[in-house]
């Protein structure tokens, strides 16, 4: 049997836009678990960082 190479899958490389992020979330709050909201909310955390380079990811000024 041949070994085929795998890579983990991690959908946050698949959020590319706010309107992916806005409709991934609604379907997580639509849901009503808790867990699932904050696994995509960490999802779209980890999205953001990746596509500016884990800088300014959180839109509010936190000083």
């Amino acid at each position: 049997m041949v070994k085929v190479p795998t890579k983990l899958f991690d959908p946050a490389e698949y959020i590319e836009t706010q309107e992916d992020a806005a409709t991934i979330l609604a379907d997580a709050l639509e849901s009503g678990d808790s867990a699932v909201v904050a696994a995509t909310l960490g999802m779209i955390v980890r999205a953001e960082g990746a596509a500016k380079g884990s800088v300014n990811i959180c839109p509010i000024n936190m000083k």
